[in-house]
């Protein structure tokens, strides 16, 4: 029985996690679409392209 603790150990494993990943994937993409458009508005396209790059290096430098 639990003690009242939150305890990942307690939760189906499959669904929490798949959820989590889900979560994760869909902040990315939205944080992706407002980096376009802030970029779109405010700097020339060659510019934007570098910074693009620059942010996907970035998030594949850390770990989620």
């Amino acid at each position: 029985m639990s003690d009242g603790h939150f305890n990942r150990a307690l939760l189906p494993h499959g669904e929490y996690q798949s959820g989590l990943k889900v979560g994760r994937a869909m902040q990315r993409q939205q944080c992706a679409e407002a980096l376009d458009e802030a970029l779109s508005e405010t700097v020339t396209p060659e510019e934007a392209v570098r910074i693009k790059e620059h942010y996907e290096e970035r998030l594949k430098a850390k770990p989620v």
